[in-house]
């Protein structure tokens, strides 16, 4: 029995300790190391690397586009009012130097991983937005991504995830009669006389048609089905309007009911998915006709 009690008397105090400990470290890092408290981003940059990196963010939320390791150094001393003499790019300017090759939890790795993204979205907008878009040949179309295309077709930009297509529908909820009538009674019956018409109350939703993927060639949309493997076309021509959302687009079609085209997020992605601003550049010139052009 004093065995026992004694075993639970040390298991007992081995914890006590290990509380200590937590508490200590707990109460160091909060009083001596508070840098370690801030995320990444805090603790990597400095003051005028986060102005940088703050306007950097503010294009890339508000949808512009700018060519990669162009016009960096011209940003950074506007947003610091600083001069830096001689070239850099936006690796020089946040130290990000080598930040493929650091460890993947290093502040280095996973700062360097946001803002690439960041900068790479803001590049991949201007291509599509401004540089000729030179299409897949038929051989890497069918290869690659197994579809057929004709002759007279050439796929311009295959989107980088599955989207959502929705399909406007009506169902009726109802129906109402409307006319002329007169009432007389019978026993116990009424009976009216003249037209009555029905009209049925309507109400629009959206069905879901399947998760798809997007094919993008010159005349036309292509979405292929990966759930229910239903496919549909959608050609440019056909096309009237556009409304933007934050996650999708809306478009209004001429010969059929509208289509919602919804952008999943990615799950793992450290920038929020940039596909429907890719989406709408590609589609506006297309429209413009002007896929084939240099527009800089």
């Amino acid at each position: 029995m004093n065995l026992i009690i004694a075993l639970g008397a040390l298991i007992m105090g081995i914890g006590v300790i290990s509380i200590i400990v937590i508490l200590i470290k707990l109460g160091y890092n909060k009083l001596f190391n508070p840098k370690g408290q801030l995320a990444p981003i805090d603790r990597f940059f400095n003051e005028d690397q986060k102005s940088f990196l703050t306007e950097i963010r503010r294009m890339h939320d508000d949808n512009e586009a700018k060519m990669l390791f162009q016009g960096d150094q011209e940003i950074f001393e506007k947003v610091t009012a600083s001069k830096l003499e001689g070239k850099k790019n936006y690796l020089e300017l946040l130290g990000l130097n080598d930040w493929e090759d650091a460890d993947p939890k290093s502040d280095l790795h996973v700062c360097g991983n946001f803002v690439s993204e960041l900068m790479l979205d803001l590049n991949r907008r201007f291509i599509y937005e401004k540089i000729k878009i030179d299409p897949l040949n038929d051989d890497e179309v069918l290869r690659v991504h197994k579809i057929n295309i004709k002759d007279n077709e050439v796929l311009l930009y295959k989107i980088s995830n599955s989207v959502d297509l929705f399909e406007e529908k009506e169902r009726i909820k109802s129906i109402t009669y409307s006319g002329i009538s007169t009432n007389f009674r019978s026993g116990g019956m009424n009976y009216r006389f003249g037209n009555i018409k029905p009209f049925p109350n309507r109400e629009s939703y959206w069905d879901n048609f399947d998760r798809c993927g997007l094919f993008m060639l010159n005349n036309k949309m292509v979405f292929v089905g990966s759930k229910n493997k239903k496919n549909k076309v959608i050609k440019y021509d056909d096309i009237l309007t556009g409304e933007l959302f934050s996650n999708g687009i809306i478009l209004s079609l001429a010969n059929s009911k509208k289509i919602l085209i919804d952008f999943p997020e990615y799950k793992d992605s450290v920038v929020k998915r940039d596909d429907r601003n890719i989406f709408t550049r590609v589609l506006q010139r297309v429209l413009e006709n002007n896929t084939d052009q240099n527009l800089v």
